[in-house]
């Protein structure tokens, strides 16, 4: 399956149309959302997506006719670019970021803040993530089915506060700019990366199990030049060469993180499959302008590998902080 793409002219800085959401969920029993609400989430909200959407639920998305317009085929089953050999890339972003705590139980009565980004395209969608959430808080989150009400959305930014029956109001979106202060000299010496969910690392095709900042700084430009491409249709391939080798001179101060690991089952894939990375915080010694453009872009979008369900939240700080 496959969409056409225009890239914006050279010259063009790469701004990403983002919006910043808080869904407060009243949960009306107790139970247990082992390992975590995140991967918990991430099979009933496709579940309550594919069947708002789909009008064809016997055929798969790859063969389907109405996938190109179909919310779940573009949202879950996000599809290829066309012209796209050269990237090599068969699994795309998906264009949105659920930030969910690090909650696994909850009681009766207890609010539960679940925070959604919404990126380019997506912004189109918001309703079909309302009214997905409300099916699931009347089908129940996890094998206990725990039933919520979705009490209160609210835009971060603004503080407005959105209904569910209309689309999302302009004051909501706004705009990032990963390249912004590209040269700039920060007061920052150095700085704290905190990961406040499993950040999963790859270098040279391995996975990392210790926290490396150039890895780091690789996957969080590679993030957003797939999520700039796919979803905002911006060519930003290329641009971050001075980050990329910035990166090379940061050094670690200290270390206080750890690996956390999870394990999943799949039904895609009929097999147990595992989920962890690294938590906890960092400190390094470099100049933070340097990265404070992509870091912005990081605090919404994630880092990482499998952050659409909230893996790789990641905040910054200066060291003293």
């Amino acid at each position: 399956m496959l969409v056409s793409l225009h890239f914006l002219p050279d010259g063009v800085q790469g701004m990403l149309r983002v919006a910043h959401l808080e869904f407060s969920l009243q949960f009306l029993e107790g139970g247990d959302l082992r390992p975590w609400l995140g991967l918990v989430l991430r099979g009933g909200f496709g579940l309550a997506l594919r069947s708002l959407s789909c009008g064809l639920r016997d055929q798969s998305c790859k063969s389907c006719p109405l996938a190109p317009r179909c919310a779940y085929g573009y949202l879950f089953e996000t599809p290829l670019l066309l012209n796209d050999e050269s990237q090599r890339i068969w699994h795309p972003p998906h264009p949105f970021v659920w930030k969910p705590p690090l909650v696994d139980a909850v009681v009766k009565g207890q609010t539960v803040p679940l925070r959604l980004t919404l990126v380019g395209r997506a912004l189109d969608y918001y309703p079909y993530f309302v009214l997905s959430l409300e099916q699931l808080a009347q089908r129940g989150l996890g094998r206990d089915r725990i039933r919520f009400a979705l009490s209160k959305i609210q835009c971060l930014r603004t503080g407005l506060v959105l209904t569910r029956d209309r689309g999302l109001p302009e004051a909501s979106v706004f705009s990032i700019n990963p390249l912004e202060k590209l040269h700039e000299t920060s007061d920052i010496t150095s700085f704290k990366i905190i990961m406040k969910t499993p950040l999963r690392l790859r270098k040279n095709g391995q996975r990392l199990f210790h926290f490396d900042f150039e890895s780091f700084v690789g996957a969080v430009v590679r993030r957003i030049e797939l999520m700039a491409k796919w979803h905002c249709e911006l060519d930003l391939f290329f641009r971050f060469s001075h980050i990329l080798e910035s990166a090379r001179g940061v050094h670690l101060i200290s270390d206080e993180s750890r690996f956390h690991d999870w394990l999943k089952f799949s039904k895609r894939q009929n097999q147990v499959m595992p989920v962890g990375g690294t938590i906890g915080e960092v400190t390094v010694e470099g100049n933070y302008g340097t990265f404070e453009g992509i870091f912005n872009a990081a605090h919404y979008l994630g880092a990482g590998n499998q952050t659409s369900f909230g893996l790789g939240q990641v905040e910054f700080a200066a060291a003293d902080q």
